[in-house]
């Protein structure tokens, strides 16, 4: 048998975290923070208690024990992300198991879970009493049991109807069933459904129960991707990077992590990825990638027509004023310099404003707006199409609209323009309208040679600027 050893009983404060079931607590320590910011961690046991057992889920799965499931949620709804006080009783170090005492203000939750009949005692034998391997309040916790015994509350009702919840295969890490997830967005999609937080892989990636029927997914958050984390790292080799992925990680931890969300589920991207819109409540309801994303724990990634417009500008929109503000992953992010110019010649001429975004080698990208007064089409001679809004013209959204000009599409690593969003607007503005190179008629894109001849051939082409020359600054390169 495993040795135990009985700890002093120095009571400690703390934040609960986690509830992992019934008799089990992660508490987050007050008043000790690791260099990362994340404060220690630990897990106790109520000592001499024993709850009922959660099914495992993976690839060997199992079933609740009766009664598991109403055991933890209860704990959880009374303990989750609140202050408590906690004493380690004992502990049996192989293991690493803590066993302990914790009072919710000046209140045992021992004796609620008891009273309850959420938890049983543990037999305590006399080897074990002379090591002191039993709670400190053992007397009134078998009070407490008497009582929940007497009125057979929780697990010591007869009636066991409804104490196993009924659970389909978990969807995580299993591509044969993408069928599933397909199935579950086209009957939740678009609404919100309540779920619980299981799991969290990392600050973007979340496992959830979605209730009230227990569909085990993974849920990637729309519109974000957080720092990963490698488990396996041994300490030496940690990087700054992995220490922000774990800072993310716990973020998204102490906001959601065992608490009830309401998710979104936007759809299924082409790599079988589920992803969805969580929000949570914190004083507020608030949203989970736009509070990465404001803090430098995320940078935004384009999902396509999964997020809408609005959503996306919003995002961005928190990206660029985190990195302004150097956050956390942006810290070295050194904001681009803006040149307000006058770009004349005898052709063209307006003044310009000039917002450098990002460099690759020796290039310069970034992003060109005008203002187009009013009766100037005939100097400048594509006119914004209708409907557009925009005061001051972005030239390259301008020529996408347009249908003379494709988007390129970057991968998730990559910088992008920091109207990438508009820009792809356009462009399915463009190819819905059929315009430009979208049109279905056979037009031949005609080169710059071929423009500056005053061949009446070209004279119709909508993206010909009438046979004359447009020359331009090239310093630089529009994104």
């Amino acid at each position: 048998m495993a040795s135990r050893v009985i700890m002093a009983k120095a009571m400690l404060k703390g934040i609960v975290k986690a509830v992992p079931s019934g008799d089990t607590l992660v508490i987050m320590e007050i008043g000790d923070t690791a260099s990362t910011g994340i404060p220690p961690e630990r897990t106790i046991i109520l000592s001499s208690l024993m709850a009922p057992k959660l099914a495992r889920r993976g690839e060997k799965q199992t079933t609740d024990e009766p009664w598991a499931w109403p055991s933890r949620e209860f704990l959880r709804n009374l303990c989750i992300g609140k202050e408590v006080k906690f004493q380690v009783d004992y502990t049996l170090p192989q293991r690493r198991l803590e066993f302990g005492t914790v009072f919710l203000g000046d209140k045992n939750v021992a004796f609620y879970v008891v009273a309850q009949g959420w938890a049983k005692l543990k037999t305590v034998r006399n080897l074990d009493k002379d090591k002191g391997e039993f709670s400190p309040y053992l007397k009134e916790l078998k009070k407490w049991e008497d009582k929940a015994k007497e009125n057979r509350a929780g697990c010591w009702s007869k009636d066991t109807a409804g104490s196993v919840r009924d659970l389909s295969p978990s969807l995580v890490g299993d591509p044969d069933r993408e069928h599933e997830i397909i199935n579950l967005v086209e009957e939740y999609g678009g609404r919100e459904i309540k779920a619980i937080v299981e799991y969290v892989k990392d600050g973007s990636t979340l496992h959830v129960y979605l209730l009230p029927d227990y569909h085990h997914v993974r849920v990637f958050v729309a519109g974000v991707k957080a720092p990963s984390i490698r488990n396996w790292i041994v300490e030496p080799l940690k990087t700054e990077a992995e220490d922000l992925g774990r800072e993310s990680k716990h973020f998204t931890e102490i906001h959601v992590l065992h608490r009830e969300v309401r998710i979104v589920l936007e759809g299924v991207d082409e790599h079988g990825k589920l992803i969805g819109s969580v929000c949570y409540l914190d004083g507020q309801r608030k949203d989970l990638a736009t509070q990465l994303v404001e803090n430098g724990l995320a940078r935004y990634v384009d999902c396509g027509l999964l997020l809408p417009p609005d959503a996306k500008r919003s995002l961005k929109s928190s990206e660029l004023e985190a990195k302004k503000s150097q956050l956390k992953m942006w810290k070295s992010y050194c904001p681009p310099p803006t040149d307000l110019g006058e770009i004349e010649d005898q052709y063209f001429k307006h003044q310009v404003h000039v917002s450098l975004e990002y460099s690759r080698k020796v290039k310069e990208f970034g992003s060109v707006h005008f203002e187009l007064q009013s009766g100037s089409a005939e100097d400048f001679p594509l006119a914004p199409p209708a409907g557009y809004q925009h005061h001051m013209t972005n030239i390259a959204e301008l020529m996408v609209a347009h249908g003379l000009y494709e988007v390129i599409k970057h991968r998730d690593f990559e910088p992008t323009s920091d109207h990438y969003d508009e820009l792809f607007d356009a462009e399915y503005n463009a190819i819905a309208a059929k315009v430009g190179m979208h049109s279905d008629n056979d037009r031949p894109y005609v080169s710059n040679g071929q423009a500056m001849h005053s061949d009446k051939k070209y004279a119709d082409r909508p993206y010909v600027s009438n046979g004359q020359a447009m020359h331009s600054d090239k310093k630089y390169v529009v994104a």
